[in-house]
């Protein structure tokens, strides 16, 4: 794909010819806000990949169907959210560290899936995106080091794009985006203008759940 001309692709592909083929895929989502985004603008979709849709991707057979699908749908796409929870900065404050590192080599898998699917869909000649919180430990794993290296960086503060608490206050949340290609972070660069009065993102799963979820704008940012 030429990646140059993005904004003109994604405008060409709701008429070019191939409809077999999706625009978006998205692994590790909970609400899909990227995809619906992408299937009300007209653009096909591939299925999405998470638990919340029955997919555990822990297990082998699950990945290979997802790498298989990958390779037959050859979505242009592929947005990565992987969990971020185990590499959390704030699970390095809880007393049971032995804990903690199991959960790290248990979700370790996931890191791992990030970086043969990113290899999949370079091979097709798509493209990916993944994400985490900017001070994610994840970023500092061997698995995703050659990723780091090849991809462009963007980090935002997801206030800016309309994330707030329940009480409708807004979530700062740094997130750092990493793309395959450059014309992908276009939109993804605003950062805290310090005009409001920031919530923060603490309080257990309640609070941790929601700023997890895409905002609409965010989602169309992307």
């Amino acid at each position: 794909a030429d990646f140059g001309s993005w904004e003109a692709e994604c405008e060409a592909a709701v008429t070019e010819t191939r409809r077999d083929q999706p625009w978006v895929a998205e692994v590790f989502t909970t609400k899909e806000a990227v995809r619906k985004e992408a299937a009300r603008r007209g653009y096909q979709t591939m299925k999405s990949y998470s638990l919340d849709f029955g997919d555990d991707l822990r297990k082998p057979r699950k990945r290979e169907e997802l790498m298989e699908n990958l390779k037959r749908s050859k979505p242009k796409l592929v947005l990565m959210a992987f969990p971020c929870g185990p590499w959390s900065n704030l699970t390095y404050l809880q007393k049971n560290q032995a804990r903690v590192r199991e959960k790290q080599e248990r979700d370790r898998v996931f890191l791992r899936l990030v970086r043969d699917v990113a290899k999949i869909v370079k091979g097709y000649g798509g493209a990916w995106l993944i994400e985490n919180p900017r001070g994610s430990r994840a970023w500092q794993q061997p698995e995703l080091a050659r990723l780091l290296q090849q991809g462009h960086h963007a980090v935002v503060d997801q206030c800016m794009y309309g994330l707030t608490s329940e009480r409708g206050q807004p979530h700062r949340k740094p997130t750092r985006f990493v793309a395959s290609h450059r014309e992908l972070l276009v939109g993804l660069e605003r950062k805290c203008d310090g005009s409001h009065q920031r919530a923060l993102v603490m309080g257990g799963t309640k609070v941790t759940t929601r700023t997890g979820h895409y905002s609409e704008d965010l989602a169309k940012s992307i």
